[in-house]
């Protein structure tokens, strides 16, 4: 027996709503979505933030939060 092992999850619930992005007749609608939170992915992986850097971070979030409620 190993004397180390690891223990993985992942939470599917995530995994199944990211696909509702793409539910939308109009794929322009989901497009606008995927690009909000590539937006937000890039701001989020800087090193450093700048006040408008972290303005837009948050408003990004507010508008993400809005498109997946409606999503939903």
């Amino acid at each position: 027996m190993p004397s180390k092992f690891r223990i993985a999850s992942f939470n599917v619930e995530n995994l199944f709503g990211r696909s509702k992005v793409f539910n939308f007749k109009d794929h322009a609608v989901g497009d606008q979505i995927l690009g909000k939170i590539d937006e937000f992915r890039k701001l989020l992986a800087k090193d450093n933030y700048s006040a408008q850097d972290k303005q837009k971070i948050v408003d990004l979030y507010v508008q993400l939060l809005k498109d997946y409620i409606i999503v939903t």
